[in-house]
């Protein structure tokens, strides 16, 4: 009788043991499944009008700003520039302000804003937007400026897109611009081929840099209009853009930066393509762990986290066998599969239960 009571015992205690773990991997796991803006600077005159709920609103309008800067595209934003600060809160997690001060009455403030990715990505989908991941690249880049009257090109110090090119950075842009030192080769090569550029190969120019996505910008400056064909191959996907413009004069700063920003407006819109999410599709998983190895639990539990097109994931059941997630992916199971043997995941299936080996 003792011993069965003290197996009944341990039973009990290995459960209590797991429910509190469970409890904070799904603590842990609500918190990954999210969109979060850090580091954003709010300032606001402090008089007789100022609030802590208008600092509270001002935080969550900037960061629902920045957030949607980086996962919808430049088309779309107009769907969304009036919603709510209500529908706003909504959305919203959990929030940090800190390094608060006061100085000539003006208040300054950073804050950390978190948004829960399901609830976003269906307040999108009912937009009518599919978003994108918001998912950083470094990508090599070379802007060319080519004189047609005079038949010459311009590189790197010359070149004022060039010199000016990183002054037009904003905190929302997840392209990271490698551009090359200057390089008398370089202007060797470009020149003998200047009837040629478009169909030049720049893929040894990225190469150099250790990098194999780049962006080429051919700039063709004439008496009438501006015309600018970009060459951008990403992940082995080659796109070509071509606008025309009114002739630009390059030594107006302003229009200098709008035509700068504009670029970079075009460059990140196909970087978020490449990385949409069809929200369309939610496919249901059925993850099966064994969890008498906390250890590979937290690291699976991990794992998924860090999966883009995961929009949630929760843990439906436990037992002192199994522990039992469920899962909402964006994608195919074939997509589900890649994306969890890139984080060296593998399963075995069992009728609809996926189980880690």
């Amino acid at each position: 009788m003792l011993l069965f009571n003290l197996k009944n015992i341990k039973k009990k205690i290995f459960l209590i043991f797991v429910f509190l773990l469970i409890n904070l991997l799904s603590i842990k796991s609500a918190n990954a499944i999210s969109f979060v803006v850090n580091n954003l600077l709010i300032e606001k005159q402090y008089d007789k009008k100022f609030t802590r709920d208008k600092v509270y609103n001002l935080a969550f309008k900037k960061a629902f700003k920045e957030i949607m800067l980086k996962i919808v595209s430049t088309s779309n934003q107009n769907k969304i520039s009036d919603t709510k600060i209500n529908t706003i809160k909504s959305l919203i997690d959990s929030f940090n302000i800190y390094d608060e001060k006061f100085i000539e009455n003006k208040y300054t403030a950073k804050v950390d804003v978190t948004f829960n990715k399901k609830n976003t990505l269906m307040y999108l989908e009912r937009k009518n937007i599919f978003p994108s991941i918001p998912k950083k690249v470094d990508i090599f880049f070379l802007p060319i400026i080519v004189d047609s009257e005079k038949s010459d090109l311009l590189l790197f110090g010359k070149n004022s897109l060039y010199s000016k090119w990183d002054s037009s950075k904003k905190s929302y842009h997840l392209i990271q611009y490698i551009m090359p030192q200057e390089d008398i080769d370089y202007i060797k090569v470009l020149k003998k081929e200047l009837d040629n550029l478009e169909s030049f190969n720049f893929e040894n120019f990225a190469k150099q840099y250790e990098l194999k996505n780049f962006i080429i910008s051919i700039v063709y400056i004439d008496q009438i209009e501006t015309r600018i064909l970009s060459k951008i191959k990403i992940n082995d996907n080659m796109k070509i853009l071509n606008k025309k413009i009114k002739k630009i004069d390059f030594r107006d700063k302003d229009n200098l930066s709008k035509l700068i920003l504009n670029l970079k407006n075009d460059y990140e819109d196909h970087w978020k393509i490449l990385n949409q999410i069809n929200t369309a599709i939610k496919l249901p998983i059925t993850l099966s762990v064994n969890s008498n190895d906390m250890n590979k639990v937290f690291d699976i539990e991990k794992k998924l986290q860090d999966i883009d097109l995961i929009s949630d994931v929760y843990i439906q059941s436990f037992d002192n066998e199994t522990i039992i997630f469920k899962i909402i992916f964006n994608g195919s199971p074939n997509q589900f599969i890649t994306s969890a043997r890139e984080k060296n995941m593998n399963f075995e299936k069992d009728e609809n239960i996926w189980r880690v080996k």
